[in-house]
Formats: structure tokens, C-alpha cells, sequence
């Protein structure tokens, strides 16, 4: 599978050990990985590009507005690589990454914000109007703790309610079920109990 990883810290911290984390999970399993994070994260760079497998790009990048060279490069790199999905980390990287990739033509596109709340409680209502814009836009969203996943479940299952996110996701070839977090790992379960076998047997892998 050919991945591009997004992220934004201005230092290293929680999110850099979590993409770390990732990528050396990621790509003995054989993963082609690009990772695209901010050219002052001399660290960050420095342990990405001793892993195996790893392509870093690091870019210009501000905290909610990057250059334009910068996003320009990042939708030419995804037009020309054509990932099978690529993953947003961090509030800051999703604000601007998830539109240029939907742009660039992917579909397929992930979101791990790390926390969904922010420091500057004034700006919370006007955050959570374009986490719900930029939601559209983004095939799943991983919560990073219990709180949040509550949270974001609630507001999924809102969104689905909205007749024009259902056709949003039906012009894509998606179904919207809009169930809850514990009704969809029951159909990952029975799906698994009953293809696991078959792809078994057949010796079917993933690549």
C-alpha cells in the first residue's frame, strides 16, 4: 500500500512520537511511505529518515496557512504518486492538508486530529464549524482517547442525519449508516469471522 502521512508540531512532542510510532509499524509490513512535515521539525526529519522504506518531504508550513509553494508541491506530489490513502495528523496540518488533498484527487483520506478541543476557548464555536466543513471531506477520523471518540461519534452521527452529507458521501459510491461505534465493529466482526477463512484458504495477502 502507497501512504502519505501529513502532519504539523512545531516542536517534537506527542504527535512526532505518534507518527514514529506509526511509521515503524507501518513499514515492515511492506507499506511504501511518504511523510510530509514541517522543514523546522529538524528532529522529527533527523529519526524519520533512519526508517527503512521512508521518504521524507520536509515544507515550509504556519500553523493554519501555509505557502502557497508549499501546498502547491503537496498536490503535485499526491497527482503524481496517486496514494491509496493518505493520513492527516494534527489539528493544523488537517485545516490545510485535507482540502488540498481532496483536490488533488484522493478520496480515500484519514484524519487523526489528537485533540478536538483548542487553547483559545473564544475561537472554540468557529473551530467546530470547520471541523464539521472539513469533516465532508474525510473518510474516517481516529480519536486519540475515549473523550474525544465520544465526542466525535456523537457529532458523526449527526452529520449523517444531513441529507445533503448523505448525498455528499452517495455521489462518492458510499453508503452513509450513520450506526454507532460499537454496531460497526460488530460488522467488522462478523465480516471477519466469515471472509477470514475464505482469505485463508485461498492465501490471499494484502499488497
Amino acid at each position: 500500500m502507497n501512504l502519505l502521512l501529513v502532519t504539523y508540531e512545531p516542536q517534537p512532542s506527542g504527535q512526532t512520537a505518534h507518527l514514529l510510532s506509526l511509521v515503524r509499524g507501518l513499514a515492515p509490513r511492506g507499506c511504501r511511505l511518504t511523510v510530509v512535515l514541517p522543514a523546522s521539525l529538524a528532529a522529527g526529519i533527523a529519526a524519520l529518515r533512519g526508517q527503512p522504506g521512508v521518504e521524507v518531504l520536509p515544507l515550509p508550513m504556519g500553523k493554519i496557512a501555509w505557502p502557497p509553494r508549499s501546498a502547491l508541491t503537496l498536490v503535485r506530489l499526491i497527482r503524481r504518486r496517486r496514494f491509496d490513502l493518505v493520513h492527516v495528523h494534527s489539528q493544523e496540518a488537517g485545516l490545510v492538508a485535507r482540502p488540498l488533498t481532496r483536490l488533488a484527487g484522493i478520496r480515500a483520506l484519514v484524519y487523526t486530529p489528537q485533540t478536538i478541543d483548542i487553547r483559545q476557548a473564544r475561537w472554540q464555536r468557529l473551530y467546530q464549524a470547520v471541523e464539521r466543513t472539513l469533516a465532508r471531506m474525510t473518510s474516517a477520523i481516529i480519536a486519540v482517547n475515549e473523550a474525544d471518540r465520544r465526542r466525535l461519534a456523537a457529532a458523526y452521527a449527526e452529520a449523517m442525519r444531513d441529507p445533503e452529507v448523505r448525498r455528499s458521501l452517495a455521489s462518492q459510491g458510499l453508503e452513509p449508516v450513520g450506526s454507532s461505534p460499537q454496531e460497526f465493529a460488530r460488522v467488522i466482526r462478523a465480516d471477519h469471522e466469515r471472509w477470514g477463512p475464505i482469505i485463508r484458504k485461498a492465501g490471499l495477502k494484502a499488497g
